[in-house]
């Protein structure tokens, strides 16, 4: 509804203006919805990952298991490559939280239900990665159970 709205009914209001001021308000308000609707997609990202580790730690091993390889038929799906490996520990619990929403399973900590993430390999940036860090660090006291951006 929203994109209607934005990108059809109001050009359309615009084009009946004869004042350019009407269009630069235009340009600026897509601009501006442009940068925040980027924030709410790493902020998203970045909680996904850290809700999907912890709640990974705290799993019986055979529901790890069973989510790694839900994970696994996600990257391979959404990768078209049957091959396809996560390039570090930040995607594979991106895609860790997609598997976990898709078989039940919600998160422990920060909030009780997992963030629509289209794409888990677009990876936020490390901002909204180390912020959540120190905030679940101190939630659950124990930082070594967090992610780390290193590929080994």
């Amino acid at each position: 509804m929203f994109n209607i709205l934005y990108f059809g009914v109001i050009p359309t209001y615009l084009a009946l203006q004869k004042d350019w001021v009407w269009w630069l308000g235009y340009a600026i308000s897509v601009i501006v919805y442009y940068f925040v609707s980027q924030s709410f997609r790493d902020a998203s990202a970045a909680l996904n990952i850290i809700m999907a580790k912890v709640t990974y730690n705290i799993l019986p091993e055979d529901d790890q298991l069973e989510v790694d390889v839900v994970a696994d038929n996600i990257l391979t799906v959404l990768k078209s490559d049957p091959g396809a490996d996560f390039e570090n520990e930040f995607e594979q619990f991106g895609y860790s939280a997609l598997a976990m929403r898709d078989l039940g399973i919600d998160p422990v900590i920060f909030f009780k239900t997992w963030f629509p993430v289209k794409n888990p390999s677009r990876l936020p940036s490390d901002k909204w990665i180390s912020m959540l860090i120190k905030k679940a660090s101190k939630i659950m006291n124990s930082p070594e159970n967090f992610p780390t951006s290193d590929p080994s």
